[in-house]
């Protein structure tokens, strides 16, 4: 790993894996970006148009990238209507919120039933892994977890049957997975009263002492556990339970390690929201074992009203701007034709058989001297005549880009991020999604400014776009922002940008 990925990795909180190298042409009022596009085989699954809706969908990817710096699809997203807007009537990513809006959010009408729970009343989930430990007395034990509301199947953290890619163990050395955490994931979509949540956790084992481990084929199942069914293998907090005193195996960490950040220490007892829950899994032995320490798993679920990211700022107000926020009419639940998790991820990754990569480039231009850059393509169309050739006779459209680039961060210097995408585009700043245009509809715009993120002055930040064209129609794309990236991205040498 180079020493750029290396600082890009800590300024994401994640090793990244990088899918394009940022270069900057040195130029008056005008840089060059480096991208990677990937064009897919006519026999990817997600690129044959099946499924594929004209509509702003959100959710489709995770809010956090995983551990190699990529997107993670959840298999679930909802139709954007109208989508939020902010006090500038700027289209921005649902919802940023203020210091009151989070109590004013909350889901507290719901029952559980064993550990199942059933909510009264429309509502959006936030789930987050506060710790994983399980060890087999050799190796530790990779963890995958999944979600299941009302019927639908939902990965927030990769695919539930990938050990290795999916990994969630404290300790990933068994799979050689880097540990990005913390998982902490918003579904970008609202739940219908009546609906069941049911969280299920997985623990592996070797399928032979043999194995590596590396692969995911190199494992089979050890445990499976869920909230639905009434598992004693899974143990229920609520606010004001007792704090758990059990201990971990093998010098492990005790329950109360992993939850410490919801104790009230003068009582000894859980200091949760009346709209969180909390799952212990024993996903090593049985529960009435002496070797159960329910510490395998530990996972948080928080109910609202409306989704919310949770690492943008909640103040009311931010650089003398209101933080108000008028909200969006949702559609109904919409996949986009994606078929699984593991397809999803060849998205933004070379995957022999499946995509062919090559480097272009893209060029912003600041022609009116006005200091805000801009790339703009009506009809974005890189690679016709190239890789897997032509879909429709005139243009390859099949095809995703990916590029990346830091900057360093001035307080209240109203810096922001714009995009227009017809087809579906993403941004990632630090790891944290915070432009979510999924979906092939035209006149898809959406705006980040940096002033509301929780970025420190002086301190460098990650930027990462990642956009997919998979309609059969023209797909224009423009990217206009005040952003400039670091001195140390930049290159002296000049790229042909593929599009000015």
């Amino acid at each position: 790993m180079n020493a750029r990925t290396n600082r890009l990795a800590r300024y994401a909180g994640t090793a990244l894996a990088v899918c394009s190298l940022a270069s900057v042409s040195v130029a008056s009022g005008a840089f060059t970006l480096r991208t990677t596009v990937r064009d897919f085989s006519p026999s990817h699954p997600d690129f044959q148009g099946t499924g594929v809706t004209g509509e702003h969908v959100a959710g489709l990817f995770g809010s956090t990238l995983d551990a190699s710096g990529l997107p993670v699809a959840t298999l679930a997203g909802t139709e954007i209507v109208n989508p939020w807007s902010d006090a500038q009537g700027n289209s921005v990513m649902a919802p940023f919120g203020n210091s009151d809006m989070g109590s004013a959010l909350e889901i507290t009408d719901f029952a559980i039933d064993n550990g199942e729970v059933t909510v009264n009343s429309d509502f959006a989930v936030n789930v987050k892994i506060l710790g994983s430990a399980i060890y087999s007395g050799s190796y530790h034990r990779p963890t995958t977890v999944r979600l299941e509301i009302g019927g639908q199947t939902i990965d927030p953290f990769g695919d539930y049957n990938a050990p290795v890619t999916t990994n969630l163990n404290d300790d990933p050395s068994a799979t050689g997975k880097t540990h990005a955490g913390p998982y902490d994931y918003t579904i970008n979509q609202i739940f219908p009263a009546g609906s069941t949540l049911n969280v299920t956790g997985r623990s592996w084992k070797k399928k032979s002492s043999a194995y590596s481990g590396l692969n995911n084929s190199h494992w089979e199942t050890r445990r499976v556990a869920d909230t639905e069914s009434g598992s004693q293998q899974v143990f229920v907090l609520r606010d004001g339970d007792p704090v758990p005193n059990i201990q971990g195996v093998y010098n492990q960490a005790s329950v109360e390690d992993f939850v410490e950040d919801y104790v009230d220490y003068d009582n000894n007892v859980m200091d949760l929201a009346d709209n969180e829950v909390i799952y212990l899994y024993e996903l090593g032995t049985t529960y009435n074992s002496s070797s159960a320490d329910f510490q395998d798993l530990v996972v948080l679920v928080s109910l609202s009203s409306e989704p919310v990211a949770p690492a943008l700022s909640t103040d009311p107000m931010v650089c003398g701007s209101s933080m108000t926020y008028t909200p969006p009419t949702f559609g109904s639940a919409d996949t986009q034709g994606m078929t699984s998790a593991s397809n999803a991820a060849s998205w933004f990754a070379d995957a022999p058989g499946m995509n062919a990569s090559a480097n272009r480039s893209i060029r912003f231009n600041d022609d009116d001297g006005d200091s805000v850059y801009e790339f703009n393509a009506p009809d974005f169309t890189p690679i016709d005549s190239q890789l897997y050739g032509n879909d429709d006779g005139n243009h390859n459209r099949s095809f995703t880009m990916s590029t990346e680039f830091t900057a360093t961060y001035t307080a209240c210097a109203g810096n922001f991020l714009e995009l227009a995408s017809d087809a579906g585009a993403w941004v990632y700043i630090n790891g944290q999604l915070v432009i979510d245009l999924g979906g092939e509809a035209s006149g898809k715009t959406q705006r980040i400014d940096l002033d509301r993120l929780s970025l420190t002055d002086g301190d460098s930040y990650s930027v990462q776009m990642f956009y997919a064209q998979r309609g059969t129609g023209s797909s224009g794309l423009t990217i206009r922002t005040n952003i400039s990236p670091d001195p140390q991205d930049l290159s002296a040498a000049s790229l042909n940008a593929f599009y000015d």
